[in-house]
């Protein structure tokens, strides 16, 4: 499993499939493979407005992925690729932009052409896995548009999106000031040079020196050049952009915190998590709703490994952990440790459980040992007294 997340790119795949869910509402991640240009199955994550899902109790039983790979005339050719338990099944259709029209052969299009040789009589792939080899990952639910439907919804609500209109509104305008507000002079007619016939004056701002020109303005005084600039608003329309960026990120289910609005001040991972704490709580939400799809996808993946690759693993579904928000300053823990030693307050398996809290209990003692051995035998104060009074003999 390393190795395909690592080596297989799986990790790049599952932060692009988090953003898609979170401005789609939903992503799918889908497995598939090719052994002529990968030695690892192959990730890939697919919008929720590509894909057609059938549901059973609010479980995924089957989901359709369509792509248009040809337009021509007003004749459309669409892909179709349906996921079942057990199977992937592939086909091509012609029809127009609003119906999916009527089967074709693979061989047809040079897109489905490789599939022509693979598919058996109903034109479907075994995966060598009994579950679906595609899984929907929901953002965050229930569905506000769609009431029970299973679908998740965008972060993008719509009250979220009217304010993202005045937000654009409000840039919009502050633009215009910065457009009028440049300046422009006003200069008298007889500073003007003549173009020629038809071709107007113009005015040149770089000139240095002028000839004389005996000439009064309207006022019957010397003529002088006036400039105008209108102000920019900028105080105005930075406060107005400001408040609406802090609305439109609550709206979503963030901190304003989260994204940099409070600037970058040193903060304990207590006071980091008290400041944001509408994004955490959105962050729980949504790895409790991608736990059971992700886990589902990760045997799936294990599964096409040993089938397709011939590798030796026995696909089972992970345990799945997420490690916390904030990262632990290895300064502060190293001086909390050390605190905690002078103390004598926890022994040397305490202190390793909390420097490597994602340990599993192997590691743990492992490392415990290791220690030990370092040290040249028991070393911890605990440890000693304990030792002590187990072998002291009983008066």
């Amino acid at each position: 499993m390393d190795e395909l997340l690592t080596e297989g790119g799986v990790y790049a795949v599952l932060l692009e499939a988090a953003e898609l869910a979170a401005a789609y509402g939903d992503v799918f991640l889908r497995v598939s493979w090719n052994t002529g240009i990968s030695d690892y199955p192959i990730a890939d994550a697919l919008p929720g407005d590509v894909a057609v899902p059938e549901w059973q109790a609010g479980i995924l039983r089957a989901v359709t992925f369509w792509k248009i790979v040809h337009e021509e005339h007003g004749r459309v050719w669409r892909y179709l690729e349906r996921h079942e338990p057990g199977r992937v099944l592939h086909g091509l259709y012609e029809g127009t932009g609003e119906r999916l029209g009527q089967a074709r052969p693979l061989a047809d299009n040079p897109e489905t052409e490789p599939f022509a040789a693979l598919v058996d009589a109903e034109g479907a792939i075994p995966t060598g896995y009994a579950g679906l080899t595609a899984q929907h990952i929901p953002n965050v639910r229930p569905n506000r548009l769609l009431r029970g439907s299973p679908l998740g919804r965008s972060d993008f609500s719509p009250a979220a999106m009217r304010l993202m209109d005045s937000l654009d509104e409000t840039y919009s305008a502050w633009m215009r000031d910065i457009r009028v507000g440049k300046a422009r002079l006003v200069v008298p007619r007889g500073y003007l040079q003549n173009l020629g016939r038809g071709q107007g004056a113009a005015f040149d701002p770089d000139q240095e020196v002028y000839e004389a020109l005996d000439v009064l303005n309207e006022d019957g005084g010397r003529m002088d050049i006036s400039a105008h600039q209108f102000a920019i608003r900028v105080a105005e329309h930075s406060g107005t952009a400001q408040d609406l960026t802090a609305q439109i990120v609550r709206g979503c289910g963030y901190s304003t915190q989260t994204f940099g609005e409070a600037g970058d001040v040193a903060a304990t991972a207590t006071e980091v998590v008290a400041r944001e704490r509408r994004s955490y709580t959105t962050r729980g939400r949504k790895i409790t709703y991608a736990r059971p799809g992700l886990g589902r996808f990760a045997e799936a993946l294990l599964a096409v490994d040993a089938a397709v690759y011939k590798t030796r693993v026995t696909a089972q579904r992970p345990a799945i952990e997420w490690p916390d928000g904030v990262a632990v300053d290895p300064k502060s823990l190293a001086e909390t440790l050390d605190l905690i030693n002078r103390a004598e307050a926890a022994s040397t398996e305490v202190r390793v459980r909390m420097l490597h809290p994602d340990w599993d209990e192997p590691q743990i003692m492992a490392e415990v040992e290791a220690i030990r051995a370092d040290a040249g035998g028991m070393t911890d104060p605990i440890e000693r007294m304990t030792d002590a009074i187990r072998t002291a003999e009983p008066t």
